[in-house]
C-alpha cells in the first residue's frame, strides 16, 4: 500500500499553535576553531549549549562533505567529528532533564546530529537513543504536552525515529489540534480522505484512546 504523509505545511500550521521555547541555531564565528567551540559550550553545559554542539557537529560534518549550509569555514572539524562519542554524552544529559519531566529537553533530545549515529559502536547508541527517545516523547505526550504530542506526530511522518506510519502521525496531529482547542485544517481533512476508512477509523480511536490516557492522568 501506498505510504501517505501529512503535508508539511500541516505541520507549519501545528507548530504555529504549540507554545514551545524554541533555540535559535547555532551562529559559528566565520573561521572558528571548531574543536575549541565545542569544548567552551561542553563546559557550558545547558540545555542550550548542548544544542549549540549539536549544531556545531552538523555544520561540521556538512562542511567535510561539501555541503556547507552556513557561510562559514570552520576550522578543525575532522578532529571535531572524532569526538563524537562525548558529544553524544552530552547529548545524553538532555534525556536526563527530560526524565526529570523538561518536555522540550525531550522535543531536543529526539533530535540529534545524524553524524552521531556514524561510528557508534554495533549501532548501540542509535538503539538506545531511540528507545529512550520515543519513550520521553510518548511520555511528555501522554501528560499534555502539545510540543511533545506534535513531535510525536512529526517522528511518525519521517521515519527515523519509529518507523513512518500515517496512521499514528494523524493520530497525533488531532491530539494537538484537541489539546490547542484549534479548528481542524483543511489539509488535515484533506489528507484523512486519502486515507482508507479504516485507517481514519483507527486514527480517530487512537486519538480519542491518547485523549482519555491525558485527562485521566
Amino acid at each position: 500500500m501506498k505510504k501517505m504523509m501529512l503535508s508539511l505545511g500541516w505541520f507549519f500550521v501545528l507548530s504555529s499553535l504549540v507554545h514551545a521555547q524554541e533555540i535559535w541555531p547555532y551562529q559559528p564565528p566565520q573561521e572558528g576553531d571548531a574543536t575549541q567551540l565545542f569544548q567552551a559550550l561542553q563546559q557550558k553545559g545547558d540545555t542550550t549549549a548542548i544544542v549549540h554542539a549539536n549544531h556545531l557537529f552538523d555544520y561540521c560534518a556538512n562542511q567535510l562533505a561539501g555541503t556547507p549550509v552556513v557561510k562559514v569555514h570552520l576550522k578543525q572539524c575532522e578532529p571535531l567529528l572524532e569526538q563524537a562519542d562525548a558529544m553524544r554524552k552530552l547529548w545524553n544529559q538532555l534525556a536526563d532533564r527530560a526524565q526529570q519531566g523538561d518536555t522540550q529537553a525531550a522535543v531536543l533530545y529526539s533530535e540529534p546530529a545524524r553524524v552521531l549515529f556514524e561510528g557508534a559502536a554495533g549501532g548501540g547508541w542509535m538503539k538506545q537513543w531511540k528507545s529512550r527517545a520515543f519513550k520521553l516523547l510518548q511520555q511528555a505526550a501522554l501528560k499534555g504536552q502539545p510540543a511533545a504530542a506534535m513531535a510525536l506526530a512529526k517522528h511518525y511522518q519521517i521515519g527515523v525515529l519509529v518507523p513512518a506510519d500515517p496512521v499514528q502521525s494523524l493520530a497525533w496531529a488531532m491530539v494537538v489540534s484537541r489539546l490547542m482547542h484549534a479548528p481542524e485544517n483543511p489539509q488535515m481533512k484533506a489528507f484523512m480522505n486519502r486515507l482508507q476508512p479504516e485507517q481514519q477509523e483507527k486514527a480517530r480511536a487512537l486519538t480519542q484512546s491518547y485523549l482519555k490516557q491525558i485527562q485521566g492522568g
